[in-house]
């Protein structure tokens, strides 16, 4: 649970895509519009629900620190 003002409540949604192998899909095309805009915009910022307005290598770090969390999670890592 966390108390983040702007997140639903509801602990458990539907599935947003109807396999894996979509939601993999879905995910790379966010990251490449991810990845653009900040190559296009070196300087610029993006806002997080949570964490509020995050220039490149805040979002970097997030998108790591994230990832590496749910890898951990799921013994994809070392």
């Amino acid at each position: 649970n966390s108390s983040f003002p702007h997140l639903e409540k509801d602990p458990l949604k539907s599935l947003a895509h109807p396999d894996l192998d979509t939601a993999i899909a879905k995910l790379l095309h966010q990251r490449d519009r991810y990845l653009d805009f900040f190559t296009q915009n070196p300087d610029g910022v993006l806002k997080n629900l949570v964490f509020g307005h995050l220039n490149k290598y805040q979002w970097y770090l997030l998108e790591r620190k994230h990832l590496n969390h749910h890898f951990e999670q799921f013994n994809l890592l070392d």
